[in-house]
């Protein structure tokens, strides 16, 4: 992993200047709304929501069912569009981006974490891991076992996702996230599957993960995972209502749910 203070190279995508901080991992947001159109019905997931995340934070996004977490969460990583707005993640004008350079940023920029683990059941955790790296450059076998290795599963590479706990299977999501080295990872609801002692060795790797340097954006709809963040982000109707950072973070360990 990177440390905060080293910078990814530039991959060739529409980029914007990099003044005020706005560096690898770094994330902002200008007036950004999402509306769904369902059938006659306008949906307004986001509302005109500015926000700015530094490189390195660890931030928790807070809020009921349709607050606009997981949209706000999918807009980071480009797997929606913003209806209006401009969103930068690592000085990239993400809203202007198409074909490869969104493809590209997709690929180098951002790595997701899903409450439910999205693995191949036919592959074990290396293969599942290496069909990652394999997008991202050479030598994908030797990396994804490095991969593995951090988050704890350097004797499980040969397993299948049947084969391990929903803990493990979770830490197999984690390296394929981290696996990609990119400056920012997006978890949504990663804990929300596992009993307490899997979801806080999840929540320690995240941690340890943001604190390597990467900027990492959690959805959870649980306040007590909040105590382990940087800052804690709450939203309803799509709009935050709350923003504070966190003086001194809780030791995971000592996390309850």
């Amino acid at each position: 992993m990177k440390t905060r203070h080293e910078a990814h190279q530039s991959t060739g995508e529409t980029t914007v200047s990099a003044g005020g901080g706005l560096g690898s991992g770094a994330i902002s947001l200008e007036g950004v709304s999402k509306t769904f159109v369902r059938g006659p019905t306008e949906v307004h997931a986001l509302a005109d929501l500015s926000l700015r995340i530094d490189p390195g934070e660890l931030v928790v996004l807070l809020g009921p069912s349709g607050s606009g977490k997981t949209t706000l969460l999918n807009l980071i990583g480009a797997i929606e569009p913003a209806t209006k707005g401009r969103l930068i993640v690592s000085g990239r004008d993400v809203s202007s981006l198409a074909g490869a350079d969104l493809t590209r940023y997709r690929r180098t920029q951002v790595g997701f974490v899903f409450q439910f683990f999205n693995l191949v059941p036919t592959l074990t955790a290396s293969e599942n891991v290496e069909v990652v790296a394999e997008l991202i450059g050479p030598d994908a076998a030797r990396r994804a076992e490095t991969a593995l290795g951090l988050v704890g599963l350097g004797d499980r590479l040969d397993h299948f996702p049947g084969q391990l706990s929903g803990g493990e299977q979770q830490r197999v999501a984690i390296a394929r996230a981290v696996v990609k080295d990119t400056p920012v990872i997006l978890a949504d609801e990663p804990t929300g599957s596992l009993d307490l002692e899997s979801g806080r060795h999840i929540l320690g790797l995240l941690r340890q993960t943001a604190d390597a340097g990467r900027t990492i954006v959690l959805v959870t709809h649980n306040s007590a995972i909040a105590s382990v963040a940087d800052r804690v982000v709450q939203l309803r109707d799509g709009h935050v209502v709350d923003d504070r950072h966190v003086a001194t973070p809780l030791p995971v360990d000592q996390v309850a749910w």
